[in-house]
């Protein structure tokens, strides 16, 4: 088909007109694999041979993908058994250049291992038949739903405010870091997907709810995105050790350093802040992130960040090119003021708020929260959203208390504690939205020991109906735990 196309001489550009029809859509898709896939490294062909160990497996894999003969492979095993591997693959160019990281499967078959990168055809075949200690359910979920490396290529470069990947700043609300690098390259001769900041309190927040895993030896963190968006954080310190588990918006992944785990240099305290769609590259230029709308310079490193008619240009300089974080995700702005936290009734059941008062039965001296029926004036069901040290604390206006977790284990009653402390791990919680509208209020902090995720449950609908914790629902259908806001 690619032949037959090219013999006729049509341009790419009057295939895309021919192809805007539904029809027509596959047939695009075909030639499309064939020939801007080969083009960046997407080899439809299964790999034949196998290897004797993972690493080598890895590699072979990465250069089917037509990456350059000098590429550095930095493979990480994160789970194996005696067939089955999982794990990360960060791929350089060059040991001077930071890394690009790629998701791998890898299977022991008669003839050795053979493994395959995320965004290639046999990934999500093989990611549903390996086992659950190897991939989990719901990275199966994620992995075999938005894995479209043809479609990536599809899709027009950003343009001014793409909301697209839905991105906050890297850093905490109500802090103004440094713009240290505009956009450049995370692999020579890629799209400008990568910025650098650094300031504020130094720690780094996830842009966007996903699956986290931490790689190149602790300087690293990953996080898997609905939609096929991937961001990746590096130069890190002090970083959190993620295996696959389910993380927020805003939630601390690690401190800016200097560490290069896996290649390329830093001569100060940064962040290397990556994106990529389907595994390629992703511009910065034209797309938002955290209201910001970022735009290439006349060179890599350069360029400027735009929001509400301020203009700022990036600067290496520490304070020269400060970004104020206010809350916003992509374009849309934070949810800010006196709000009403609600679940929506079930069939005939109007909706109920989170609500306390000072009347109410106390827990270690400070009143426990309830449901109550949804009152958007009442100042019992008005909370405010506050930078915490982890997350965001949701100070209440009637007690002027903030949202509290007093135990962590299913069913744990909840209150609100006085005063406010931003550095409580009790009071930080983290909003995990779910696209509809609806939300998850989890617990910032994992319990330690079995990993688990707390959310703030409403299983009852009534007048002082029970409010407590529960473990986060990870596919997000639990109604007790999706709250809205008005």
């Amino acid at each position: 088909m690619w032949v037959s196309i090219m013999s006729n001489k049509l341009s790419l550009g009057k295939i895309l007109d021919k192809a805007c029809s539904r029809r027509n859509f596959a047939l695009l898709a075909g030639f499309t694999a064939v020939g801007l896939g080969l083009a960046y490294g997407f080899s439809p062909k299964p790999q034949q041979q196998g290897f004797a160990t993972v690493e080598k497996a890895v590699l072979e894999a990465s250069l089917q993908g037509k990456m350059p003969s000098t590429s550095k492979v930095y493979t990480e095993v994160k789970r194996d058994s005696s067939d089955w591997a999982f794990g990360i693959a960060n791929i350089a160019s060059n040991v001077s250049e930071p890394p690009s990281p790629r998701l791998f499967i890898a299977q022991k078959v008669n003839q050795g291992w053979v493994a395959h990168l995320d965004s290639t055809e046999d990934f999500p075949r093989m990611v549903k038949q390996a086992p659950q200690v190897i991939v989990d359910s719901k990275e199966k979920a994620l992995f075999t739903k938005d894995q479209n490396s043809i479609l990536s290529w599809l899709l027009p470069k950003a343009e001014a405010g793409d909301n697209s990947a839905s991105l906050s700043l890297p850093w905490s609300q109500g802090q103004s870091w440094n713009f240290n690098g505009g956009p450049h390259a995370i692999v020579s001769g890629s799209d400008l997907a990568a910025l650098d900041f650094a300031g504020g309190n130094q720690q780094v927040k996830a842009a966007r709810d996903g699956l986290a895993y931490t790689s190149c030896r602790g300087s690293q963190v990953v996080v898997v995105h609905p939609g096929g968006f991937k961001t990746a954080y590096y130069h890190l310190q002090n970083t959190r050790t993620f295996n696959g588990q389910s993380i927020g918006r805003g939630e601390y992944l690690g401190d800016t350093g200097t560490t290069t785990g896996c290649g390329g240099s830093a001569t100060g305290r940064h962040v290397h802040f990556s994106l990529q769609l389907n595994n390629v590259p992703q511009s910065w230029n034209g797309r938002d992130i955290g209201g910001w709308t970022i735009y290439n310079g006349n060179s890599p490193y350069n360029g400027r960040a735009v929001k509400n008619g301020q203009t700022v240009y990036a600067n290496a300089v520490v304070g020269n090119a400060l970004l104020y974080n206010d809350g916003s995700f992509g374009s849309t702005p934070p949810v800010s003021g006196q709000k009403t936290y609600y679940i929506r009734g079930i069939g005939s059941i109007g909706d109920y708020a989170l609500n306390t008062n000072n009347a109410f039965p106390r827990i270690d001296g400070f009143p426990k929260m309830s449901s109550w029926k949804r009152d958007d004036a009442d100042s019992d069901q008005m909370f405010e959203r506050l930078a915490g040290a982890t997350g965001t604390l949701l100070k209440h206006k009637s007690t002027g208390g903030c949202l509290n977790a007093y135990r962590r284990w299913d069913g744990a009653e909840m209150n609100v504690w006085s005063p406010c402390n931003a550095n409580d791990r009790d009071q930080n919680w983290t909003f995990v939205n779910k696209g509809d509208g609806s939300f998850q209020i989890q617990l910032t902090e994992i319990k330690p020991l079995d990993n688990k995720k707390f959310c703030v449950d409403m299983p009852g609908r009534a007048n002082y109906g029970k409010v407590h914790l529960w473990t986060c629902d990870a596919s997000m259908t639990n109604l007790n735990q999706l709250w809205r806001t008005n």
